[in-house]
């Protein structure tokens, strides 16, 4: 009884809105919303404990039942008279209790009150179901009839839905029995109206488009990230020198050969003094190696000269044999010597090559303390702290991000990579940046076996606000080519297959399945099914059927827009 109590308020207002939508179920609403009040009034004397045969014969079933059940918009409600109450046969049960047969009487009351509720709920359920039909009817008159047998179908389900089960007949069943009988013959007369009007109405006017050559284009469905093109890291290039200090930080754009930082240089400032010192040691033993040739030379040339003249004089026997043999000892003794002093020489020479090597080296040490930028750039993370040692081969110091290079790193499936082609055009929508078109720069030539995904890298325009790390989202458009196609919105499924509405040479809808492929620019392809030239639904909506009947109107904004593409 809850669930009933719930319901009544809002069949009360159904009867109200079906009265208003259709003059033609007055009649039925007035008797229905009677019988609601003889049900309601029932139910309060139940509750009282003063339901009884006095109850039953002051308010009976039959009294608020028409005497006829016609249809006719002229019938009219009993009067005032018809509805009085007749008197009271006999005094109501005392107030001590009902007795056993009042007490079986309220429960026939009791089923019979369901009885009549679900009947009375069935009734207006009906006139609901007209009430929206003829809402639908009043927007679209040239929509057509309903199905056939939609309103037998609908009462039979709720029927069996209900359960309803069997009682005895008795009067007021067969009044409850008459309402629904004057219920449904009213639905019939309302559905009935409006499917005339229906079929009085002249052949709706329907939005038709032509199919026709459209350009077509496959996208392919893409998702990456915005890395750099080249990222390069700044390291340092000596171990254990203490950072000093810092001249750049996260985010600022540098140029080529920017200081960064500076490490500590009092240790490599003293190796570069020695090895000036050495250098200049080394360079000084070279010129006293030179001073010992020329002098070994100079003798070398004395003892030559000695030895050539007591040569000939030992030819005329004026010098004796040990005096030549003495000449020849010095002179081969000198060119010993001048070759020691040339072999010093070269030493000498070699130690300030080595002098020299190690002043560079020095010079180049020193100047590692000093970290500048390869390239140009914004530095993307700054891992250096003051005071830290700077350790190299461990943490990059910086990275920048050359020249300001961002573009989209790009994950596409292996059986679609093949489609894809340098320069192809992507459109991008990056978080935080909006739409972004750009175009694929480099087709990897392997697949992540993992994954089976193929990674492309898409170069992006400079636009501000591109940060590396960024979520992008979009499509590659791969290939274009020419194809027949129609607007999407004329394409229907059902059992999972795509059909159109075409019209024919007698403005018929006829139904013809199409075997549909990409979409593009809100139309979409058809591989098979429909010729060029012939003329198909626009919309086609679920009030539209094959066999209907139209008065087919060109859609002027797309037949210009293909004439525009021809």
């Amino acid at each position: 009884m809850k669930k009933l109590r719930r319901l009544m308020p809002a069949a009360s207002a159904i009867i109200s809105t079906v009265t208003l939508a259709n003059p033609c179920a007055r009649t039925s609403a007035i008797a229905a919303r009677r019988m609601l009040s003889v049900v309601r009034r029932r139910r309060r004397l139940r509750r009282s404990g003063r339901l009884s045969a006095a109850a039953r014969a002051a308010f009976p079933t039959s009294a608020v039942m028409p005497s006829s059940p016609g249809l006719s918009p002229s019938s009219r409600p009993p009067s005032p008279q018809a509805r009085a109450p007749r008197p009271p046969a006999h005094a109501p049960p005392p107030a001590s209790g009902l007795t056993l047969r009042t007490r079986k009487a309220c429960d026939r009351e009791f089923a019979l009150e369901q009885r009549i509720a679900r009947l009375y709920m069935r009734a207006t359920q009906t006139l609901h179901d007209v009430q929206i039909r003829l809402r639908l009817a009043h927007v679209n008159r040239t929509a057509p009839d309903p199905p056939r047998g939609w309103v037998e179908r609908r009462t039979q389900e709720k029927e069996s839905s209900m359960g309803t089960p069997n009682l005895h007949v008795s009067p007021a069943m067969v009044a409850a029995s008459r309402l629904a009988v004057f219920a449904a013959a009213a639905v019939a007369v309302i559905a009935s109206a409006g499917g005339a009007t229906a079929r009085d109405a002249a052949a709706p006017v329907v939005t038709v488009t032509e199919a026709r050559p459209a350009e077509m284009v496959v996208q392919i469905p893409i998702t990456g990230t915005l890395v750099a093109r080249e990222e390069v890291m700044v390291n340092p290039r000596i171990a254990g020198r203490i950072i000093m200090a810092l001249h750049a930080d996260t985010g600022d754009r540098v140029e080529t050969g920017a200081l960064l930082a500076e490490l500590d240089r009092d240790s490599l400032e003293m190796q570069l003094e020695q090895a000036k010192a050495e250098k200049a040691r080394a360079e000084a033993a070279v010129e006293q190696a030179q001073s010992q040739v020329a002098l070994s030379q100079a003798s070398l040339d004395e003892a030559r000269k000695t030895w050539q003249r007591n040569l000939k004089l030992r030819e005329h026997g004026t010098v004796p044999q040990s005096a030549l043999d003495q000449s020849e000892t010095a002179y081969l003794t000198a060119q010993a010597s001048l070759a020691a002093a040339r072999s010093g020489l070269a030493v000498a020479r070699a130690q300030v090559r080595q002098a020299e090597v190690q002043l560079r080296l020095a010079e180049l040490n020193l100047s590692y303390t000093r970290l500048t930028a390869p390239v140009g750039g914004t530095i993307a993370q700054r891992n250096a702290r003051i005071g830290a040692v700077a350790v190299a081969g461990a943490q990059p110091m910086f990275s920048i991000i050359a020249n300001d290079e961002i573009e989209v790193e790009a994950e596409v499936l292996e059986t679609e990579v093949n489609l894809v082609q340098e320069g192809d055009e992507v459109r991008l929508a990056i978080a935080g940046v909006g739409q972004v078109t750009g175009s694929v720069r480099l087709i990897p030539p392997t697949v992540d076996p993992r994954t089976r995904l193929a990674r492309l890298r898409i170069a992006l325009p400079s636009v501000p606000g591109l940060k590396t790390g960024a979520f992008a989202r979009g499509h590659i458009e791969a290939q274009r080519f020419s194809a027949l196609a129609v607007p999407v919105s004329a394409i229907l499924s059902e059992g999972g297959a795509d059909y159109v509405l075409v019209v024919d040479d007698n403005n018929t809808l006829v139904r013809r399945e199409v075997r549909a492929g990409v979409v593009w620019n809100g139309r979409r392809q058809i591989l098979s099914g429909l010729a060029e030239g012939e003329l198909v639904l626009l919309r086609a909506g679920p009030f539209f059927q094959a066999g209907d009947r139209v008065q087919p109107v060109l859609d002027q904004a797309l037949a210009q827009a293909g004439e525009a593409t021809q």
